[in-house]
C-alpha cells in the first residue's frame, strides 16, 4: 500500500481527495436573488410615482387663508374645516398679542396646499409674568431697586402715619407678596410718614414755594399762610421766613406759615 506524504497544514489530502464545488447550483441562487432586488425596485418605483402621487392629488386643493392675530381655537376651527390638520410647534411670550393669540403660521397664507396638509403655528404666552417681591418695612430707597431687579417699577407711592414702621419704610404694597404680574407692572405704595406725635420741623428758608410743599408734606407738618414780600436777597417765589421756625419740635399736621418773596 502506497504511503501518503505528509505535507504540514495539507490535511493529507491528495489531489484526487479536493473537494469539488457545483458552480451551477449557485449561479441559479444569484439568479433568484437578482430576480427579487428587480421586484423591489419595481414595486418602489410603482409606489413612488404612481400609487403616492394618486392618494396625495386626489384630495382637494385648498388655499390657506390668514389665521394670525386670531384667538388659537378660532383658527385652529377654521383651519379644520378646510380639511387641514394644525400643530402648535413653539409658545413665545408676547407683550403685544393676548394668551393664546395666534402670532404665525407655517405655511402662509395664501399658500394652495392639498387637504390633510399641517399647518405648523407658534402661540402667544401673553406678558411674562413676573412674582411681586416682599416691600414692606423696607426703606423707600431700596424699594426701587429691589423693583428693577424684579423687572418691575414703582407706581404712585402716598403717605401715612403709622406706629410701627419708621419714616420712609413702606407700611403697604398694591400687590401682595408672591403674587403675579405682568412684566414691567407698577407696584403702588404705602409708605410710613413716621408717628403720628411730634417732629421737628424743617428748614425751608432758600427752597422754592413748590418744593417747600414737598418737603413739608413728606414731614408730617401742612401748609399754613402763605405771604409774599419783596426780597432784594431772594429771587422770587423762594422762602424766606418759616413760622414755626426749623428745628423746632411741633405736632404732627402743624400747619407751617410762609413768607415768600416776590
Amino acid at each position: 500500500m502506497e504511503e501518503l506524504e505528509h505535507k504540514p497544514y495539507s490535511k493529507f489530502y491528495t489531489q484526487k481527495q479536493k473537494k469539488t464545488y457545483n458552480y451551477s447550483e449557485f449561479k441559479s441562487y444569484l439568479i433568484v436573488f437578482g430576480i427579487f432586488i428587480t421586484f423591489l425596485v419595481i414595486l418602489s418605483v410603482l409606489f413612488d410615482k404612481i400609487i403616492i402621487p394618486f392618494i396625495v392629488y386626489d384630495k382637494k386643493e385648498i388655499i390657506i387663508p390668514k389665521i394670525t392675530n386670531l384667538e388659537k381655537d378660532i383658527g385652529i376651527q377654521k383651519l379644520e374645516e378646510l380639511g387641514l390638520s394644525v400643530k402648535i410647534t413653539n409658545e413665545v411670550f408676547s407683550e403685544k398679542y393676548p394668551e393664546n393669540t395666534i402670532l404665525s403660521q407655517i405655511p402662509t397664507e395664501g399658500t394652495k396646499v392639498r387637504q390633510g396638509r399641517t399647518i405648523y403655528i407658534t402661540i402667544s404666552k401673553g406678558n411674562q409674568k413676573v412674582e411681586v417681591p416682599n416691600l414692606v418695612g423696607l426703606p423707600l430707597q431700596l424699594v426701587r431697586l429691589e423693583l428693577i431687579k424684579k423687572g418691575l417699577a414703582l407706581g404712585s407711592v402716598a403717605y401715612d402715619f403709622s406706629e410701627i414702621y419708621g419714616k420712609d419704610t413702606v407700611i403697604y404694597q398694591s400687590n401682595p407678596s408672591g403674587s403675579k404680574v405682568p412684566y414691567g407692572y407698577e407696584i403702588d405704595l404705602v409708605v410710613s410718614n413716621g408717628s403720628n406725635a411730634n417732629s421737628i420741623v424743617p428748614t425751608l428758608i432758600g427752597t422754592k414755594l413748590e418744593e417747600a410743599e414737598s418737603i413739608l408734606i413728606k414731614s408730617g407738618f401742612e401748609i399754613g399762610e402763605i405771604i409774599y414780600k419783596v426780597s432784594e436777597t431772594f429771587q422770587p417765589n423762594t422762602v424766606i421766613e418759616q413760622s414755626p421756625s426749623q428745628g423746632e419740635l411741633m405736632p404732627l399736621k402743624t400747619k407751617i406759615n410762609l413768607i415768600i418773596s416776590k
